[in-house]
């Protein structure tokens, strides 16, 4: 979920930046590289934490198979 409003601020940064330049607005413009900035920080941090996660979900799913094996064994 943090990764696609990560995007989303991203694009929503764009457009504002596009915006403001065209309509000559350069505090929008400033405001629209801001929001590029944070959601690129935030897309980036979501995504890491999402590759952590999975790492440690998969050393218990590697746990839970050799708990397994010996019990069945």
């Amino acid at each position: 979920m943090g990764i696609i409003d990560g995007a989303l601020k991203i694009i929503m940064g764009l457009v504002k930046v596009f915006a403001g330049l065209f309509t000559g607005d350069f505090s929008k413009m400033w405001e629209g590289l801001k929001q590029i900035f944070f959601g690129a920080i935030q897309l980036i941090w979501n995504y890491i934490n999402l590759m952590f996660v999975g790492r440690i979900l998969g050393v218990f799913r590697g746990f839970g198979g050799l708990l397994r094996g010996i019990v069945t064994g």
